[in-house]
C-alpha cells in the first residue's frame, strides 16, 4: 500500500490562545432511515434520557449536576431540568421538532446540557434529517456531542486536565450507535476544524477536503476494517454492527502537535481512497 502524501501541506500549527474554550465533540452522521414521517417527540425525549443515563454511568461526574433542556440558553436558571419537570420539557421537545418539520422534514434535537454553566457542560444536540424541497436534496440527520467540561490544555506539557479518556470516548461512541442508526463518525478537538489566530482571525481548518467529512482523532466508518487497510492509524478497533473504529493516536488528540494532526490528515485521505469519507454531495447514506 501506497504511502500518503498530503496535499495540499499541512496549515502552519498556531500558537495555544489561552483564553480558548477548548473541548472535545463527537459528530454522528445518522441514517436518513433515522428520519420519521411524523415526529414523535416523546420517543425522541425519552431516547435523550436513555443516553444521558449511559453517559452518567461512563463518567459518574455528570450524575452530579441536573440534566437541563434548552429552552432559555440566555438565562439557564429558567432552563428545565429533565428529570424534576419533564412535562415541560415534552412540550419544549414539541415545539422545536415541530419547528422546521412542516418546512422541510427536519426533526430538531433540543439542546440538552449537563449543569447551569453556559460553556462548561456536556451537550447533545442535533437533527434527524431533512427531506428534499426546491434544490435542497434530502439529507442525513446530525447529532453532536461535546464534552469534557471543558477540559484545560497546558500548552507547554501538552496535558489535558478535566478531559475524558480515551476509553471514556469510545463507550460514548458505542452508546449513541445503541440507540441512533450511525453511519458515521469523528472525533476531534474543536482546534481541528475552528482554527483562530491571537487576532481572533478565522485561519484554514486541518480538515484535507472541504466538501467531505473531517477526521480527527478518531473516524467511525460502517465497514469492517483492520489496522492494515489504514496503517496511517495508530488502531483500528472493532465494534458492534459491522462498524470500526479508525484511531488516530491512543494518547489524547491535540490539534497543537504535528504528529497528530499529520497521521489525522493522513487517515483522511486513506479513508477517501478507500471510499469511507462521505461527501456532502452524495446522495445520503444508508445502512
Amino acid at each position: 500500500m501506497s504511502t500518503i502524501k498530503l496535499n495540499p501541506p499541512t496549515p502552519a500549527l498556531l500558537p495555544n490562545i489561552p483564553a480558548r474554550r477548548h473541548s472535545f465533540e463527537i459528530r454522528f452522521t445518522l441514517s436518513v432511515k433515522e428520519r420519521p414521517e411524523l415526529p414523535d417527540f416523546t420517543a425522541l425525549f425519552e431516547k435523550v434520557k436513555r443516553l444521558v443515563r449511559k453517559l452518567e454511568l461512563i463518567e459518574p461526574r455528570l450524575a452530579q449536576s441536573e440534566w437541563i433542556v434548552g429552552n432559555n440558553l440566555k438565562k439557564l436558571e429558567k432552563c428545565y431540568d429533565i428529570d424534576k419537570e419533564p412535562e415541560k420539557c415534552l412540550k419544549y421537545f414539541a415545539k422545536k421538532t415541530m419547528a422546521n418539520f412542516d418546512f422541510d422534514g427536519e426533526v430538531i434535537i433540543p439542546v440538552i446540557q449537563n449543569g447551569r454553566r453556559f460553556v462548561d457542560g456536556v451537550y447533545i444536540f442535533g437533527g434527524l434529517g431533512r427531506k428534499p424541497i426546491s434544490d435542497m436534496p434530502e439529507s442525513n440527520g446530525m447529532v453532536d456531542f461535546g464534552f469534557g467540561a471543558p477540559y484545560n490544555y497546558d500548552w507547554k506539557s501538552g496535558a489535558h486536565r478535566d478531559a475524558f479518556s480515551f476509553n471514556q470516548l469510545v463507550a460514548v461512541i458505542e452508546a449513541f450507535t445503541a440507540e441512533f442508526s450511525v453511519v458515521f463518525a469523528r472525533v476531534a478537538d474543536n482546534d481541528y476544524m475552528s482554527r483562530y489566530d491571537e487576532n481572533r482571525n478565522i485561519c484554514p481548518s486541518y480538515q484535507v477536503f472541504e466538501h467531505r467529512e473531517a477526521g480527527g482523532w478518531m473516524v467511525m466508518v460502517k465497514k469492517l476494517l483492520s489496522p492494515s487497510d489504514v496503517p496511517e492509524a495508530e488502531d483500528v478497533i472493532t465494534l458492534a454492527n459491522g462498524k470500526s473504529l479508525v484511531v488516530t493516536s491512543k494518547e489524547p488528540f491535540s490539534s497543537y502537535n504535528l504528529e497528530h494532526v499529520e497521521r489525522a490528515r493522513a487517515v483522511e485521505i486513506r479513508l477517501k481512497e478507500l471510499g469511507l469519507l462521505p461527501s456532502f454531495e452524495e446522495n445520503p447514506i444508508l445502512d
